[in-house]
């Protein structure tokens, strides 16, 4: 999966593909919003949101709220998990250079 910018966000104009390449959660938006599960259908990955949204009769407004937020939580859950990691290791390098006198 290519890197995505945190400030990044879903539009009308974004391809299903995208839009589900773009985090764990936005699966489990479309599918609470009333999408089919796409990966058991033949979905056409090359389909807007506004396509979609208009063939299933949903509001696009209301999905494209629902993906938004849902997909800046799991970005900031992401950094804060990753940042969180960051600081254990580092605090356990430092322990361990106190246990060793920071001699090599």
């Amino acid at each position: 999966m290519s890197k995505v910018s945190p400030f990044s966000i879903v539009t009308s104009d974004c391809t299903i593909d995208s839009i589900l390449q773009s985090g764990v959660c936005a699966k489990k938006v479309l599918l609470r919003l009333g999408f089919p599960d796409c990966t058991r259908c033949s979905v056409r990955f090359d389909e807007t949101l506004k396509e979609a949204t208009l063939n299933y009769g949903l509001n696009l407004e209301a999905v494209l709220m629902a993906l938004n937020a849902n997909i800046v939580k799991e970005r900031m859950r992401n950094t804060m998990n990753s940042a969180g990691s960051e600081a254990t290791i580092e605090k356990q390098s430092r322990e361990s250079n106190k246990g060793s006198g920071g001699a090599r």
